[in-house]
């Protein structure tokens, strides 16, 4: 440690490069400047885990992102979505609730509630959805699904296959995923297709 003392520039405080300049009570001193001696502490491990968990989930669901929330950091905005809202048990064993993902985010309004149910033999899938249309929001409202089969990790997005009138549709889904587990969501676009409303956890469909 030295003190600093300086006629043209007073007191100086702050980091510049390895050095650190602060006021203490002995006047201006410069110290060297040091990393943590533990930078792996329990709430570091505790947040790379998550993020770890939230990341390798979600990546098949990265161009999903983009599309739903409008915007090339559609992907970074879902991630950060999810590791405030969508992580659940305690550190090390952590799950994602897929309920509380959001592939798509928008200041349309959307809809409070929807459903879906499997039609077998045909690998079908029945969604429905409440069709009340409140201010700013238009019954010719293009409905969007997105479907994520969790033991492939494969992502589907079928765009404007209703409009928010409609209220319900059936869906098929790929003969392939027979005996998958899936998760569904539902979100609206605009007509001119530049806004879109906040997606809605349709529920987990077992194929």
């Amino acid at each position: 440690m030295s003190k600093f003392i300086s006629t043209t520039f007073g007191y100086i405080s702050g980091r510049h490069g390895t050095a650190v300049a602060a006021v203490t009570k002995n006047g201006n001193v410069i110290r060297v400047f040091r990393s943590p001696s533990n930078p792996n502490t329990p709430k570091q491990q505790e947040q790379r885990l998550k993020f770890g968990l939230v990341n390798k989930e979600l990546s098949p669901l990265g161009d999903v992102f983009k599309t739903g929330y409008a915007s090339p950091e559609g992907r970074q905005m879902a991630v950060s979505h999810a590791l405030r809202n969508a992580i659940e048990g305690e550190f090390p064993d952590f799950r994602l609730n897929f309920g509380l993902v959001k592939v798509a985010a928008g200041n349309l309004p959307g809809v409070h509630q929807a459903s879906a149910q499997v039609n077998d033999p045909d690998n079908n899938a029945t969604i429905t959805w409440d069709t009340t249309v409140g201010i700013q929001a238009d019954e010719g409202d293009a409905v969007n699904l997105v479907f994520f089969n969790q033991d492939t990790k494969l992502s589907i997005l079928h765009e404007n296959v209703a409009v928010r009138e409609t209220g319900t549709i059936d869906q098929a889904l790929p003969e392939i995923w027979k005996g998958k587990s899936v998760h569904c969501w539902l979100y609206l676009s605009g007509n001119t297709r530049s806004v879109n409303s906040d997606s809605i956890y349709v529920g987990f469909l077992q194929l």
